[in-house]
This record gives C-alpha cells, sequence and structure tokens, in this order.
C-alpha cells in the first residue's frame, strides 16, 4: 500500500492546517499522529534540506547526508536515534541554521521546539524505539556536534572569525556532498537496516 493510501483513512476526520508531502499526504504539524508518518517522504523531505541555509562552497549538503553521518558516528545501538534525529525537520519544511534560531524570540523558539519535540516522539513510536534517554541525548548531540565540526572544515569557506559554539575535533571522514536522491535513498537504506522488525510503520 502506498504511502498515500495510507494516508486517507484519517484524512478525512482531521482538521486544522496541514503540509502537503512529497507522496501527496498530509501532514498535520500541530497534531501529528504514527499513522501520518511515511518514511520516504521524510527521506525525500531530508534529502532536499540543504544544511547551513545552502550556504556551502559548492553543491548543497543535505540534512539527509548529515543524519547519516552522526548516525555512523554513535554505538550501533544508538544509531537510529542519530539518523532520526533531525527527521522532524522534513516534516516542518526548514532546517534553520543555529544563528536564526537563537535570534528568533523566545515565544517562537519556545514555538518551534515544541512542534520539533512532538514530531519526534511520533517518529520513535513510528520506529518502534522508545524515548531516548538524557544520556542517549547527550552522546546524539557530541556526534552532531563532530559532524558539524566536518561539515565546517570540509564544506564551508573559513571566515576568519571564531563561531560562538566550541566545537569537538572534527572526524576524519572527508564529506562530499552527494546528489539530494542518493542522500535520501542513503538515509532509507540506512533506516530499513536499523529498524526494528516490529517497528509499527515499516520502511
Amino acid at each position: 500500500m502506498t504511502c498515500l493510501a495510507l494516508s486517507s483513512f484519517s484524512a478525512s476526520r482531521r482538521a486544522g492546517e496541514w503540509l502537503q508531502l512529497a507522496s501527496g499526504r498530509r501532514w498535520w504539524p500541530l497534531a501529528p499522529r504514527v499513522e501520518d508518518v511515511c518514511w520516504r517522504d521524510i527521506a525525500d523531505g531530508l534529502g532536499k534540506i540543504a544544511r547551513f541555509g545552502g550556504a556551502t562552497q559548492a553543491a548543497p549538503y543535505s540534512v539527509a547526508q548529515h543524519c547519516c553521518h552522526v548516525a555512523a558516528l554513535l554505538p550501533p545501538d544508538l544509531r537510529l536515534y542519530g539518523l532520526l534525529h533531525d527527521a522532524h525537520e522534513a516534516l516542518m519544511g526548514v532546517d534553520w541554521p543555529a544563528p536564526m534560531k537563537r535570534s528568533a524570540p523566545a515565544d517562537v523558539q519556545a514555538w518551534l521546539n515544541r512542534i520539533a519535540d512532538t514530531t519526534d516522539a511520533v517518529l520513535w513510536i513510528a520506529a518502534g524505539v522508545p524515548m531516548p534517554s538524557a544520556e542517549t541525548l547527550r552522546a546524539v548531540h557530541q556526534a552532531d556536534m563532530v559532524a558539524l565540526a566536518t561539515e565546517r572544515r570540509d564544506l564551508l569557506v573559513p571566515c576568519g572569525v571564531d563561531w560562538v559554539q566550541e566545537l569537538p575535533p572534527p572526524d576524519t571522514t572527508i564529506l562530499r556532498p552527494e546528489p539530494w536522491y542518493q542522500a535520501a535513498d542513503h538515509w532509507l537504506t540506512m533506516l530499513r537496516s536499523l529498524l526494528p522488525a516490529d517497528a509499527p510503520v515499516p520502511a
């Protein structure tokens, strides 16, 4: 059954603002449900969203490729959390650069965080994994920072000015941006290898 077919059961009984995804199905960001999740839509969305607002030296570097890198930096039992750590961005339509997030008014930051947290909770259920512990979240954040340091080294033009945040040493991997569709496919392939067999929403 297609993603679009899966969404048809509840769509007629839902109200409120919704976003149309690549498959044609709808996503309600303020009231998401597990049955609304389509991993292909998320993979394609992450593949098409550029890190750093697209301000890399050459080709855009996708959030999908970033998530795969973060997952690869983690031990096997935490990789699914790393792969999903930015998956909500595919369902919010944007990866806000960190300086923009920090510059937003507190109520806007709280609103965006609330949507991201609610979406994450639904995606963890769809993936068949428990809510991550504080220790797991710290490990994912550390891997995220290593990935960011690697991206700064390999993808951004040196600006000669220190960033606000202090970063750990970069990974030894040399990053080369993939076309969006390859990054999306790699993300989905990694997801399939990590999802439990009894995940409520298979990939």
